[in-house]
């Protein structure tokens, strides 16, 4: 039975995922991480990337919820790639108070694509792009089964007689 992944979703949770870590990443000179830099854009990022990624990533039905799927819906998932985007770019565009360099580093552009990820999989999403992953099995089908005598490619035979030559 072939599994099928959600482009869309796989690519929501990739850039949460790539949010997350690049906000203990460095985004200003000298050695800044969006921890240091930001005053509450911080905790905005942080809750926007669990929000993604709880858009994404079902959960298991309980007593309190029967029907199971996902915490957040997924109608708001181009608002949270949209305003990860917003401030991210604008962090780029207008450095924060507390960024003391001219250049960002590697932390704000993983940012950058990260938010770019999110709002590209809630795209994905609504197109209902899929990629499907089939697994092969793992019993041998019958042309992939060794013949009944291991040693038939192997055997010796006897040479054909010859006649008076």
């Amino acid at each position: 039975m072939p599994e099928r992944i959600h482009g869309g979703q796989a690519l929501v949770a990739l850039g949460a995922v790539a949010l997350i870590v690049s906000l203990f990443l460095n985004w200003f000179e000298p050695g800044n991480s969006a921890w240091t830099v930001f005053e509450t854009m911080d905790l905005v990022l942080a809750a926007i990337a669990v929000a993604a990624l709880a858009a994404v990533i079902p959960v298991p039905a309980t007593d309190r919820r029967p029907e199971g799927g996902p915490l957040v819906s997924a109608r708001w998932l181009p608002l949270l790639g949209l305003g990860a985007l917003v401030i991210v770019a604008s962090a780029l565009i207008n450095h924060p108070p507390a960024a003391r360099g001219d250049a960002p580093e590697v932390g704000a552009w993983i940012g950058l694509a990260a938010a770019f990820l999110i709002t590209a999989g809630w795209v994905l999403s609504t197109a209902r792009i899929s990629v499907v992953i089939t697994l092969r099995s793992q019993r041998p089908k019958a042309t992939d089964q060794v013949a009944t005598d291991p040693d038939a490619d192997t055997a010796t035979h006897p040479l054909p007689e010859q006649g008076p030559g």
